[in-house]
């Protein structure tokens, strides 16, 4: 699972027109929470006169941060088609946390022992900043927009899509 929620305002230095260029000078806040889990059943784990039978392990991962910045965006008027490039900065502020479970039943020389667990989880709070390229496309239709977006970040590598529509006032 994985949710980007961004809300950005910009101000036109220039305003193009149409088939004529345009710059945008714009502020975004965001937050983004996701998290992943990867579970493998039925190990059998053994050292020295100790074993884990039936065994299943699991490791999981989630995160959560907001994050804000400037942005600013060339873009060119086609009517309603807008394609534009852009650069951003960034700060994100948020916590990761990461657990690994084990669950099984526990032999030492042979002997049952029961059925245990072994929990070992740890949360981190972390501050990131980024630089990225921006790159898509917006289609007008009137006060309503519609539009797709890559970004390309420059600190970390990931390369990230979205889709979102926008109101113009």
């Amino acid at each position: 699972r994985l949710g980007t929620y961004r809300a950005r305002v910009g101000y036109h230095l220039l305003e193009g027109g149409f088939m004529k260029p345009g710059v945008t000078l714009a502020g975004f806040v965001s937050y983004t929470s996701g998290g992943m889990s990867l579970e493998q059943t039925g190990q059998n784990i053994s050292s020295g006169n100790v074993a884990i039978a039936s065994a299943t392990s699991k490791f999981s991962t989630n995160w959560q941060y907001i994050g804000v910045g400037p942005e600013i965006r060339a873009w060119f008027d086609m009517m309603f088609f807008h394609p534009f490039i852009g650069y951003s900065l960034g700060l994100q502020v948020g916590q990761f946390t990461t657990g690994f479970d084990i669950n099984g039943t526990v032999t030492v020389n042979g002997t049952p022992y029961g059925t245990g667990s072994l929990t070992i989880s740890e949360r981190e709070a972390t501050k990131l900043y980024s630089h990225r390229i921006l790159m898509g496309f917006e289609i007008s239709l009137f006060f309503f927009e519609l539009g797709s977006e890559l970004q390309v970040d420059l600190t970390t590598g990931l390369v990230g899509m979205s889709l979102g529509t926008a109101f113009r006032f």
